[in-house]
């Protein structure tokens, strides 16, 4: 073969709560355990923005430091108005100052500005207040004072509010708008009448507040000491005592008796008018959080004399510490004022007298006490009796329970002449060891049906026919005939649920979607309730997979979108409501993978499940989980295309030309090349395993993500790698005598062949002589036969002739590394000669050609 060009490429290749039906008619005092707080109380102790000073302040249960930190709203100008509604024509008002004073008080005002009045409205006729005159409270005497450690009627020992100055008001309100509070706070007690160096040097100052509660008004008094520590001691203050004196004067009647509530609750008064019409009737209840610690019925003397507070020929507390009648225990309705002349009841100018207990008063702390007030009317006279007929009914009409929420809510009625029960009680099973459910029911309307309810808690009845008795018991003692009832229960069944997921394919490329499907069931038999069913995907998606919201679907419907959220937290919720038993739920969904930034260059797993929670019969948390995490896998969108350069048959397969691996996105399309060279040509080209037909005579494009592999292979040739362009067989002077050259000079060049063909195979080497010597300058004179090539053999010198092929040696090389045929030339062995006989051609310069032939033997 002729010499060739050969160009070689590479291949590529996730405690019971109770109940109380609300009713205007039935008011719940309070249960067994539990505290009276006031609205403001609760307020105030829920409020956290106070600073450590104010809650420093409160030694008296309810004080307000600074009003507008907790939530009250100044008021500038006259004192505020609140109103309780008690029916559709009666209500109570209640302000500071009298119901028709016309202006605001002024900086230095006297005691009608702060005083807590509490005014009777009946189809809108003003009817009364509290305190009387003019509906001002000219006779009574809310804040008092009285210092030292023994007895005294010496005035320096007592401090009345006569004048306060600055008073400024307060309100608050409900989320309707409605007022429910008043507050009044005095920057200082101002006592025009005495002038002892206590009283002079010391400031008290006052805040009084009045709050809608049970039908009454609740009023807080307290007096804090703002003394000055260098004008005074706290030694003047060892024992102090805070008391209040009201009179006794209702619709005009400013004689009336006083009376008890009964079950040591406190007092009341009453309009006897002659004709019994019309009964007006003010009550003092003692029974409220942070209660005046004694308290009496008295005698009124005149609207300077406080002193009969601690008069006991007045029915006074004999002294600063002693008790009151409140630890009389008096029967409700009897006589309270115990000093009447001779025994003997008779009409008499009445008040009552309350008190804190002796206790020491230190500068900056404060002393209070609270107590609730309220005016009534009955269209009859209704007495307070002694309670002779309690009665005692349940509703029978309800006597079945299924067994939903909480328990059994059992109602009734009770009639009672008293204006209040001490308690309800009941018990299951047997008509012993009963326990009071309801306490302190106030009864608005004594000898008529009050409704009352209670929760029956769950845990209490059983399957089947419960007894229930119920027993009512007066504040006087008077008890109800024992009554019963049959409830029929049916307990539902516990729910059995079951959950499972599944992901409907098992990876994804970035930028895909799989389809999450969820089943649950409750498989308990009916009644199973299960509420408020929660489904909650129990693995936090991560970054770069969401769920595509709008696909939220339960058996085929949508999921409205209030009830499908997807937080930061990553996690999905959905609220699947009240399941049913024997009901499959399928909750379907996609899940979509975005599109990473920088590009995902590896896959990674999604693993997750769910749990559904709710609520069961029993109130308790009924949930399952779908078990074991379910995974699928994001796979990357960009791809590599893997490309090999081998030389065909061999074992293991010889990688002619490293090719780095080309990675691009899915879809894309890539241009590939083979590289064949001068020792290898392209015999063959696989893409994924399968041959390319036919075979590429040059580039060609594949598509990143359709092809993995692509093979380039190639197989070895015979070659001449190079052939001498001169041969000189130098200058010889003519002669007679014969001319022999045994060995050209090649100048440097050489003949050299290359075998990279894998079946070693041999070769052959010839030559054909294409131009006789030739005279440079007389193309016409030549010279023929004088070209020879020694074989080595003898006599096998080979004569060249025109045009005639001869072969010059045979071969078979033993790697693929070059054979350079020249090397084995030598002056007494192979290689070409020339020999020019005696006479030979004319003088000149002589040149030949000849042309090499390489092929497989023969």
């Amino acid at each position: 073969m002729k010499k060739r060009l050969i160009i070689v490429g590479c291949v590529f290749s996730i405690i019971i709560s109770m109940s109380i039906w609300q009713n205007t008619e039935l008011i719940k005092a309070k249960t067994i355990t539990e505290d009276e707080l006031s609205e403001k109380n609760s307020e105030v102790e829920s409020t956290e923005t106070l600073t450590s000073k104010i809650t420093e302040m409160r030694s008296a249960d309810g004080y307000v430091e600074n009003p507008e930190l907790e939530g009250w709203t100044r008021v500038v100008g006259r004192s505020p108005r609140a109103q309780i509604p008690l029916s559709e024509e009666q209500r109570l008002e209640f302000s500071f100052q009298g119901y028709q004073d016309p202006v605001p008080p002024m900086n230095n005002a006297d005691r009608s500005s702060f005083f807590p009045n509490v005014y009777f409205v009946d189809k809108d006729q003003l009817i009364g207040g509290l305190f009387s005159w003019n509906f001002k409270p000219g006779t009574s005497w809310p804040v008092n004072l009285v210092f030292g450690s023994a007895n005294s009627s010496k005035p320096e020992d007592k401090m009345s509010a006569y004048t306060v100055d600055n008073p400024r008001y307060y309100k608050k309100m409900n989320g309707s708008g409605n007022t429910t509070s008043l507050m009044v706070k005095g920057d200082k007690i101002r006592d025009l009448s005495n002038y002892a160096p206590v009283n002079t040097k010391s400031r008290f100052d006052i805040t009084i507040i009045m709050t809608a509660f049970n039908g009454a008004v609740k009023i807080d008094t307290f007096v804090k000491n703002n003394s000055d520590p260098v004008m005074v001691q706290d030694e003047w203050y060892k024992e102090v005592v805070l008391y209040t004196m009201m009179d006794t004067k209702l619709a005009n009647n400013d004689s009336v008796p006083v009376r008890f509530l009964g079950g040591n609750r406190g007092l009341y008064i009453e309009n006897p008018s002659p004709d019994k019409a019309k009964v007006y009737r003010l009550n003092y209840n003692f029974k409220v959080s942070n209660p005046v610690n004694n308290w009496k019925a008295g005698r009124y003397t005149g609207p300077l004399d406080i002193s009969v507070v601690f008069s006991p020929s007045y029915g006074g507390f004999p002294t600063y510490d002693a008790s009151g009648a409140e630890a009389l225990n008096g029967v409700a309705g009897t006589n309270a004022y115990d000093a009447y002349p001779n025994n003997i009841p008779e009409p008499i100018d009445t008040a009552i007298f309350m008190k804190s207990a002796k206790q020491a008063f230190p500068i900056g702390s404060v002393i209070g006490y609270s107590y609730s007030v309220g005016l009534e009317k009955t269209d009859e006279d209704t007495p307070v009796a002694t309670g002779d007929g309690l009665i005692l009914k349940v509703d029978k009409n309800l006597d079945t329970y299924s067994g939903e929420g909480k328990g059994y809510t059992l109602s009734g009625t009770f009639n009672d002449e008293t204006m209040f029960l001490e308690d309800i009680s009941y018990s299951i099973g047997s008509p012993f060891n009963m326990k009071p459910v309801l306490s302190w029911i106030h009864n608005t309307n004594p000898g008529t049906d009050m409704p009352f309810n209670f929760l029956v808690n769950k845990d209490e009845l059983k399957q089947g026919q419960n007894a229930i008795f119920l027993k009512a018991k007066n504040i006087n003692g008077v008890e109800s005939e024992l009554v019963a009832m049959i409830l029929n229960v049916t307990m539902p069944n516990p729910p059995n649920i079951s959950a499972n997921l599944a992901i409907d394919k098992a990876e994804i490329l970035e930028g895909g979607k799989v389809t999450f499907t969820s089943t649950i069931q409750n498989t308990a038999v009916a009644p199973s309730p299960w509420d408020n069913v929660m489904y909650e995907t129990t693995n936090a998606f991560p970054a770069n997979i969401d769920v595509d919201l709008k696909t939220v679907k339960l058996n085929g419907v949508a999921v409205p979108a209030s009830d499908v959220t997807f937080g930061a937290d990553r996690k999905l919720q959905v609220k699947l409501g009240n399941v049913e038993p024997k009901t499959e739920l399928k909750l379907t969904y996609d899940v979509l993978s975005t599109i990473a930034v920088p590009i995902l260059t590896s896959s990674f797993d999604v693993s997750q499940a769910f749990k559904v929670s709710g609520t069961a019969s029993n109130g308790e948390v009924a949930e399952s989980t779908s078990g074991e995490l379910k995974t699928f896998t994001v796979k990357p969108r960009a791809a590599k295309l893997t490309l090999l350069h081998l030389e065909e048959g061999t074992t293991p397969e010889n990688e002619l030309y490293k090719e780095e691996p080309k990675e691009g996105l899915i879809g894309e399309k890539v241009v590939i090349t083979s590289h064949p060279t001068e020792d290898y040509i392209l015999s063959k080209v696989l893409i994924d395993g399968q041959e390319k037909t036919p075979l590429p005579e040059a580039d060609f494009e594949v598509v990143y993500g359709e092809v993995k592999e692509v093979k380039f292979y190639y197989k070895g040739v015979l070659r001449l790698n190079s052939v001498p362009e001169i041969m000189d067989f130098g200058q010889h002077e003519a002669t007679f005598r014969k001319v022999r050259v045994n060995q050209p000079d090649l100048a440097g060049q050489k003949l050299a062949i290359t075998d990279t063909r894998q079946s070693k195979k041999e070769w052959t080497l010839k030559a054909v002589l294409i131009q006789e010597f030739t005279n440079i300058d007389d193309p016409n004179s030549q010279m023929t036969g004088i070209l020879r090539y020694n074989t080595g053999a003898q006599d096998s010198e080979t004569i060249f002739e025109l045009n005639k092929v001869e072969e010059l040696m045979r071969h078979t090389n033993d790697s693929k590394s070059e054979f350079v045929v020249s090397d084995t030339w030598s002056e007494a062995g192979f290689g070409f000669k020339m020999e020019v006989p005696n006479g030979g051609g004319k003088i000149g310069k002589y040149q030949a050609r000849i042309e090499y032939q390489l092929g497989d033997t023969p």
